[in-house]
């Protein structure tokens, strides 16, 4: 595998190339032709950041290695693109159907009330009696 180096010509064009270390101190020439010397730079890297307490288990996993072998403990897999937002989704449409069955489950019972107890219930809403769903 041969090195790559960053390179400026004397015009200030910059370029990067791989070089044998055979060739270190032959002199690169740019695309302009006009010699150019080695630039010192910052090597490139990237480090992932994982970082994240497991929703499953509740423990911290911090590196790439404790990640993937959470995944292989839980018996999980990573999103692919857009499948969150599409699972999020389903959730919510979920929901508004099961708010709209419980409507109209309510609605249908509120109905065959007899009419003294639909009477009472409608007395009490006006009174400020407070309704709130609560699910468990």
């Amino acid at each position: 595998m041969m090195p790559l180096y960053d390179f400026r010509c004397v015009d200030g064009h910059k370029f990067e190339r791989m070089v044998k270390l055979a060739d270190f101190e032959v002199t690169q020439l740019c695309s302009c032709l006009m010699p150019a010397t080695r630039v010192i730079s910052a090597p490139m890297f990237s480090v992932e950041q994982v970082g994240y307490t497991c929703p499953v288990t509740g423990k911290y996993i911090g590196s790439k290695k404790a990640h993937e072998e959470n995944l292989r403990q839980q018996d999980c897999r990573v999103f692919e693109p857009g499948e969150k937002e599409l699972a999020q989704k389903r959730i919510a449409e979920q929901e508004a159907a099961f708010e709209k069955s419980v409507d109209q489950t309510v609605e249908k019972n509120f109905w065959s009330m007899p009419s003294d107890k639909r009477e009472k219930i409608a007395n009490e809403l006006e009174s400020g009696v407070d309704l709130a769903i609560e699910r468990k």
